[in-house]
């Protein structure tokens, strides 16, 4: 116990991606040993859902690095984008719908059009700027929790992800427009919650499993795991410095900019 306690309590901060991709799998393994720790599953759920937050705001910083030389956000050009993109989907939803009532692909699309298109796809799209981008929040806060297994039916991964990419873009353009760009200040702020959240988690998880009895032994071991591969893998492949897609585990080429406590920090845009 006290070797596990002493290898994490001065742990190695993971891109959004790795830690969002291990605490998921650290979750499952503690609902399959079915052990009474309700602590430790609130500390869980309240880590994956900061690693979606820092997953989001990773993606806003990469955007707002890349518009930094321009006096006024795009946010009309961005628009059309998502518009686009938002069709596309309602259009996939709307082909999938015809078929057998029983098929569960009819039966996916049916109830995914019903609750996110209620008004139909101008609902969405012809609405202010501001309202849209709060729609498309909610949408897709459900696509990536209510209807997780829809998506994975109807094969809609990647309209999501392109949905939630240009929808952070947008939020980037409007923010820049309306003079409250993001700072970079509030990615480190939240990629500390991330890492403080993680801790939690460890700490959770050493007190609620300490009674030194094999099968909790045997637990931590398992439990620890996908944390220690993760850490591992950012510690050996540091100077890469790639995150992964959270839900399948494969390396992004994208840098979105995370730093190692080892190295020089990468000088950022302006706060000013």
């Amino acid at each position: 116990m006290q070797s596990l306690l002493s290898e994490f309590i001065d742990m190695r901060r993971l891109p959004a991606g790795r830690a969002s991709f291990a605490l998921t799998k650290m979750r499952a393994l503690f609902i399959a040993a079915a052990v009474a720790a309700p602590n430790l599953e609130a500390r869980l759920d309240d880590a994956l859902a900061e690693a979606k937050r820092t997953l989001h705001m990773d993606l806003r910083w990469m955007f707002t690095r890349n518009q930094t030389s321009r006096a006024r956000g795009n946010a009309v050009e961005v628009d059309r984008e998502l518009d686009r993109a938002l069709r596309a989907m309602h259009e996939r939803l709307k082909a999938d719908t015809i078929g057998k009532p029983e098929d569960p692909v009819v039966v996916a699309a049916t109830a995914v059009q019903k609750e996110l298109f209620p008004n139909g796809l101008g609902g969405v799209t012809r609405t202010e700027f501001n309202v849209q981008l709060a729609m498309v929040d909610t949408l897709l806060e459900r696509l990536e929790d209510d209807f997780d297994v829809q998506v994975q039916t109807l094969g809609l991964d990647r309209h999501v992800q392109n949905l939630r990419t240009l929808n952070e873009q947008f939020r980037v353009e409007l923010d820049h427009e309306n003079g409250r760009p993001l700072k970079y200040s509030g990615v480190t702020a939240q990629r500390d919650l991330l890492h403080h959240a993680i801790c939690e988690v460890v700490i959770a998880a050493l007190f609620e499993l300490r009674e030194p009895i094999p099968a909790n032994a045997e637990l931590l071991a398992a439990f620890f795991e996908p944390l220690r591969a993760q850490i591992k893998i950012t510690r050996d492949a540091n100077r890469r410095k790639r995150d992964v897609n959270p839900k399948t585990g494969e390396e992004l080429d994208s840098d979105l900019g995370v730093e190692d406590e080892t190295d020089v920090e990468t000088p950022q845009p302006s706060e000013a």
